[in-house]
């Protein structure tokens, strides 16, 4: 008989009534949970291959951070996709047009533009934070857009043509637009620049918002002057 005395399992823990053992890890101030992931997924790459073709049964899966993460993305994807449609009824109503509410979407992906330069440039990735900010960035370029928008249609109720009603709107309206997106902008760049949780939000903020702001007063115009026809007299 061996009287020597060894370890043993204390518990059994199961997920999804499946058997696991599970590893924690944690990362130091010099890098962060994304790319740890990334690297470690490079490394045991083929580990986890020769795991699933060798061992039927066993499962390698990466939870934590990532695994919330995900899910918290999801849930704002979902979000994100009800308010779209919940924007677009709005400026249908407000408009009574749905060619309208399309110019008023128009700046979106321009500023898709500029949010992707920005995070590429300072070598940030797409994570929850950066969507937070689309999310609010979303709302500040509609915003830009109904008021452009709506001046020009203001403007065409006092007998302007179309194109003297652009140009009234955009005249009138380039003041309030330049001098909204600059302050957001001036106020994220302190948060931009310090490495932190926040930092792609802030990222986001900045680049869309400069992208948006100036594309939007030349493509919106010009959307409404080749699809916007003149009453028939």
């Amino acid at each position: 008989m061996d009287n020597t005395l060894s370890s043993s399992v204390e518990s059994i823990t199961r997920i999804d009534q499946k058997r696991s053992v599970t590893l924690k890890v944690g990362a130091d101030q010099t890098t962060n949970a994304a790319k740890l992931l990334q690297e470690f997924n490079t490394r045991t790459a083929e580990y986890q291959k020769n795991l699933a073709e060798t061992s039927p049964g066993y499962e390698f899966i990466i939870g934590g951070v990532n695994d919330e993460n995900a899910k918290s993305i999801t849930s704002l994807l979902i979000a994100m996709a009800f308010g779209m449609i919940f924007v677009v009824g709005t400026i249908v109503l407000q408009f009574n047009s749905y060619k309208q509410s399309l110019f008023v979407l128009a700046p979106i992906p321009l500023s898709l533009i500029g949010v992707f330069f920005g995070l590429t440039l300072t070598g940030s990735v797409l994570s929850f934070p950066s969507l937070i900010g689309l999310v609010a960035l979303f709302g500040m370029v509609i915003n830009n857009s109904i008021v452009l928008i709506d001046k020009m249609n203001v403007n065409r109720t006092t007998g302007m043509t179309i194109y003297e009603a652009i140009v009234d709107a955009g005249k009138s309206r380039f003041e309030p637009i330049f001098l909204t997106s600059v302050t957001t902008i001036m106020g994220n760049i302190p948060l931009a620049l310090i490495p932190g949780t926040w930092q792609p939000l802030a990222i986001t903020l900045v680049a869309g918002l400069t992208t948006s702001g100036i594309l939007s007063l030349i493509v919106i115009p010009i959307l409404y002057a080749l699809f916007v026809k003149e009453p028939k007299k």
